[in-house]
């Protein structure tokens, strides 16, 4: 019944925004109305050889979402006719997210996602071009969007010119209204990962991917892993850590990478073909590892999508194979207004206290590594895992020897 709920609630979005552009268009195309509007922004790219356009942003969604789609529409002028000027390519929204220190903003360029296309219209006319894009950012922060146009060899038109540019913010997801059709093992078989390895776990673009897997690896290192470590990824996906681990790890280090998708684990084999490189299938509480301790685990996005219970199964089986001086990261929404928890695997918020306290009882100890704001009510935290001391002894032999040793311990104090 939930997921029936929650298909209907998606479908009624996407229908409501496809209504919303198209109202917007036809207020663009209307000469009354068009004469009172005013574009967003523009600005005029290209050069003297290649001819020049006037690109406007006409409208664009407020209030953006992450994981979310967003309007916009656009408008191509042509000023020149040139006969060795572009005729058509690719329009490209270009993410930049504004951070504030010491009273100074700085600005993080995020990466360019390719989100439609364009022809060049005759001169004296101009085209506008409704965009439905994903939201390129899984974070909330203040953004800049640019909007720039490639040509046929995906060279950029903006390149020597001044973006038109908008201002938004990205906005958290609520855990209670994700969708709940998200399928582990699904997802991978209907894509052809030889084609597009990367919009299946995220990112809309291959660049993206590969700057966010080098984010990873930089986190890792950023935390004492060294080149000779034993690394263990759960959830690799189609391998965006281990890309950037492959030029990272010695050959006496060595890279482990599990994930549900058995088409996922096939994929990595076939493109990670290094001796210290291995990939497995796991399921969702077990990990397939034996006689092997491990200096680094990373998780990421995995207990965003995981039940209470099944994560603190998980935990044990991260405690055994984590070495005594080694960590663990690992992100989850976290928040004290929810009961125990809220949401679908597409996206789970937990109660911040009984996600620490299966940590402790898991025998961690813990810290945040790093936070980002979600929405009103939650975080999305990175938190560093390493072994308490009392897991590190003799007797500890999990979760529920736990209650004993303390037991035993205060009688002989």
């Amino acid at each position: 019944m939930s997921l029936t709920l929650s298909k209907i609630r998606s479908a009624g979005r996407k229908v409501r925004q496809k209504l919303k552009l198209w109202a917007t268009l036809m207020k663009w195309r209307i000469p009354f109305l068009k004469t009172i509007s005013q574009p967003l922004a523009s600005g005029t790219l290209g050069s003297s050889t290649s001819g020049s356009f006037h690109l406007e942003i006409l409208e664009c969604e407020r209030t953006l979402r992450v994981s979310s789609t967003f309007g916009m529409v656009l408008r191509i002028s042509s000023k020149d006719e040139l006969t060795n000027e572009p005729q058509s390519g690719s329009v490209v929204l270009r993410w930049v997210i504004l951070q504030k220190e010491d009273n100074a903003q700085t600005e993080v360029p995020m990466g360019d996602f390719v989100v439609g296309s364009w022809t060049r219209p005759p001169r004296g006319k101009s085209l506008l071009i409704p965009v439905t894009a994903p939201v390129g950012l899984n974070g909330v922060y203040d953004v800049a969007i640019e909007v720039d146009l490639r040509d046929e060899a995906g060279k950029s038109l903006g390149t020597n010119c001044s973006l038109p540019r908008i201002f938004r913010k990205v906005k958290g997801q609520n855990a209670a209204n994700a969708s709940a059709d998200f399928d582990y093992v699904d997802i991978y078989a209907k894509v052809d990962l030889e084609k597009d390895y990367w919009t299946v776990v995220g990112p809309a673009t291959r660049e993206a991917y590969e700057e966010l897997g080098r984010g990873k690896a930089k986190q890792l290192l950023d935390f004492g892993m060294k080149p000779d470590a034993k690394v263990l990824d759960v959830g690799c996906g189609t391998g965006q850590l281990a890309e950037p681990l492959c030029n990272i790890l010695s050959p006496k280090g060595a890279y482990y990478g599990t994930d549900l998708g058995a088409e996922a684990i096939a994929f990595c084999k076939k493109k990670f073909r290094l001796p210290n490189f291995h990939f497995l299938t796991n399921t969702m509480t077990g990990l397939p590892l034996k006689g092997i301790l491990f200096d680094a685990i990373y998780l990421g996005s995995v207990f965003t999508h995981m039940y209470p219970k099944d994560i603190h199964a998980m935990l044990g089986e991260l405690r055994r194979l984590l070495a005594d001086t080694g960590f663990i990261l690992v992100d989850a929404f976290v928040s004290p207004d929810v009961k125990d928890y809220v949401g679908s695997i597409s996206m789970i918020h937990l109660n911040e206290a009984n996600l620490h306290k299966s940590f402790q009882e898991n025998g961690f100890t813990f810290e945040e590594a790093g936070v980002i704001p979600w929405n009103e009510h939650c975080r999305r935290v990175i938190f560093k895992l390493t072994a308490s001391e009392i897991s590190k002894k003799a007797e500890w032999k999990g979760p529920k020897s736990l209650s004993a040793i303390l037991e035993s311990r205060s009688a002989k104090v």
